[in-house]
């Protein structure tokens, strides 16, 4: 009798320990971009590098949000720290990773001088479009917009209305070619 009640409350335990293994495995670790580990800025802007967060960035730049004009949408789309991001001359702007795929969770979204602006965000795989989304902004605060685009290598973002600000980019981590989270 002992022995059977043993017995059941080991597989009790051993099942719940498989659920729990399971379920960590399956979970994807979602990670924030802020842009405030790049330098802090005086009144200019730089783009940002290649590589920067495990991506390769097209025509975004960045700038110290706080610095910049009172009532822009640089000052008021700054989510944390001092440093947000752009697209470089109002021109759309990209994010991608060269192998593997992310899922876009999230980012917040201001424009930066316009109110009314809308922004097209869209997430491919391989060049070909899975999501599609537009939003619209303004200068009076930012926005958070839940995107969550799963398996993709590539996002586009283009706006109406020239500029927009992009902070707090949230992206669950990249997936290598074997699948696996880095």
């Amino acid at each position: 009798m002992l022995t059977a009640t043993v017995l059941k409350k080991f597989s009790i335990v051993a099942i719940g320990a498989t659920a729990i293994a399971i379920g960590t495995v399956g979970s994807a670790h979602a990670t924030s971009v802020t842009f405030d580990d790049l330098p802090q800025l005086r009144y200019d802007a730089k783009y940002i590098s290649n590589g920067y967060a495990g991506f390769n960035w097209s025509n975004f730049a960045y700038t110290t949000g706080v610095k910049i004009a009172v009532s822009s949408g640089y000052e008021t789309g700054t989510v944390s720290g001092t440093n947000v991001a752009f697209n470089a001359y109002g021109k759309p702007a990209a994010v991608s990773i060269d192998s593997g795929t992310f899922d876009f969770n999230s980012a917040y979204l201001t424009s930066a001088w316009n109110n009314g602006n809308e922004i097209a965000v869209e997430g491919l795989f391989n060049g070909q479009s899975k999501y599609s989304q537009k939003v619209v902004v303004n200068t009076k605060k930012p926005i958070k917009f839940d995107f969550n685009f799963l398996g993709i290598n590539q996002l586009k973002f283009s706006s109406s209305l020239a500029h927009f600000v992009m902070d707090n980019f949230t992206f669950n981590e990249p997936l290598s070619d074997c699948g696996v989270r880095h």
